[in-house]
């Protein structure tokens, strides 16, 4: 999904509509940043892994949104 195509989903919203991402193991998780970085497309295979990698060694750009620490957890 690319920045236009997000923020066309997100117009859709009321403005203070909460945003969240996938938790570490399950659960909902706060947004902590955006992160502008550089991917290296389908480079994982596995199920349990995301199909990319962040790497240095690309030209393919990306924005991660990143989630924050859970503020309930010692």
């Amino acid at each position: 999904m690319t920045v236009t195509e997000l923020i066309e989903k997100l117009k859709k919203y009321p403005s203070d509509t909460l945003v969240l991402v996938q938790g570490y193991e399950g659960g909902f998780s706060d947004i902590a940043t955006l992160k502008e970085t550089h991917v290296e497309l389908n480079y994982y295979k596995e199920d349990w892994n995301g199909p990319h990698e962040e790497t240095s060694n690309s030209n393919s750009s990306a924005i991660l949104i990143l989630r924050d620490k859970n503020p309930n957890s010692n």
